[in-house]
């Protein structure tokens, strides 16, 4: 059987709050990683300057995603439509139109998840 892929590679959504619940929404490219990318903003001060790491720490008390739309590829074929992810953050969930794929626990295991249309 022959295995056709499209990467999902490219600009996505960041969406979260800040430590005060005030909505961040922020264009990121893929792949990318939560700390840096709210740095890059000004969100967060520089990480690894002087005492800032204690300043960053709300981040990893708050609920992140990255977002995409995308459209289904003209080749796909629904009885083999697989998404897979890997180096997601050690603890995630997968959902696709609002519906639970499933969920991760470590970043170094790529997870792969069967889809209907």
């Amino acid at each position: 059987m022959m295995s056709l892929k499209n990467e999902l590679i490219g600009i996505w959504t960041l969406r979260g709050s800040d430590y005060s619940g005030h909505p961040i929404l922020l264009p990121v490219q893929i792949p990318c990683y939560v700390h840096p990318t709210l740095e890059k903003e000004h969100i967060l001060p520089e990480m690894f300057w002087r005492k800032n790491a204690e300043q960053c720490q709300w981040v990893e008390e708050h609920t992140w995603e990255f977002c995409c739309v995308f459209d289904k590829p003209a080749f796909l074929h629904p009885d083999n439509a697989v998404l897979e992810f890997g180096g997601v953050d050690t603890f995630a969930e997968y959902t696709l139109n609002d519906t639970l794929l499933g969920a991760s626990q470590n970043m170094f295991v790529s997870c792969s998840f069967r889809v209907e249309h």
